[in-house]
């Protein structure tokens, strides 16, 4: 299978943990697309998430305002691929989720 590139867009809980979802991406407009709808949808939520980051990084965190010293945000981030099991897997499925 041939290797061709793509994109991940990952979001969960920062701290290590698993992304609690990872959306497929032909190319970088179409991730960064993607990753911006995921923050207008956190934003349109009502708790008052802010998104700190940017496209050219590729890296967003979601603070909300009511933080602790424990609170964990969460994250967005894209990650550039050529795995072409990941392909295989979202031409097949639809989804990597």
């Amino acid at each position: 299978m041939a290797r061709r590139k793509h994109y991940h867009v990952l979001m969960g809980m920062e701290g290590g943990y698993m992304p609690s979802s990872n959306s497929f991406a032909e190319n970088r407009k179409e991730a960064v697309g993607s990753a911006l709808e995921d923050i207008a949808r956190h934003r349109d939520q009502g708790r008052g998430y802010t998104a700190i980051g940017s496209a050219a990084r590729g890296l967003w965190v979601l603070h909300t305002p009511h933080e602790g010293p424990h609170t964990l945000n969460e994250y967005i981030e894209i990650v550039e691929c050529d795995e072409p099991e990941c392909r295989a897997t979202y031409e097949k499925y639809g989804s990597l989720d």
